[in-house]
């Protein structure tokens, strides 16, 4: 079946008559439409627009920088501050994930868990913390990761690969 834009006339099923060039607009409207329905949905906020516990947290954790720049994807706050640091925040404005910090906030994670890691790896990397279903995750440049459960208690050691791409 071959379908052209013509200059023919179309017959809809209530009898009306379509020039080509109007059909024509409304493919491309539909089209439109379909892209934008496909496309992620990334929205810029300004900081103060985020939950105040994600504010505090940043002032806190982060006193010294400046937020560049803030945007809402698929119900997480993505935050990028002036010294490179990534930090993500589900909708309600609790930390999940810093990542590519210059430093790293000893306090980030319990301080069992920090005294661990400064005994037993004293000259790694940190490449990005996570917080997630009730652990933390410290994964270092080289590729290697520890975790942690809530407490701050050792769990596991593990190989996660080299691969440091923002939203691992």
């Amino acid at each position: 079946m071959q379908f052209s834009f013509k200059k023919t006339m179309f017959k809809s099923d209530g009898g009306k008559t379509f020039k080509g060039e109007k059909m024509k607009k409304i493919s491309l409207i539909v089209c439109l439409l379909a892209l934008l329905c496909t496309m992620g949905f990334s929205y810029s906020w300004s900081f103060q627009e985020m939950p105040l516990i994600a504010q505090e947290f940043v002032a806190e954790k982060f006193p010294n920088t400046s937020v560049y720049s803030v945007s809402f994807d698929y119900g997480k706050y993505n935050v990028i501050l002036s010294n490179g640091a990534k930090i993500e925040f589900d909708g309600a404005g609790n930390w999940l994930e810093v990542k590519d910090a210059v430093v790293f906030p000893r306090d980030l994670i319990p301080a069992v868990a920090m005294r661990y890691l400064d005994t037993n790896f004293p000259a790694m990397n940190i490449d990005k913390i996570k917080h997630v279903n009730g652990k933390y995750e410290v994964k270092f440049k080289n590729g290697w990761q520890v975790v942690f459960n809530d407490l701050g208690d050792y769990s596991n050691y593990e190989w996660v690969g080299n691969h440091s791409s923002y939203g691992d």
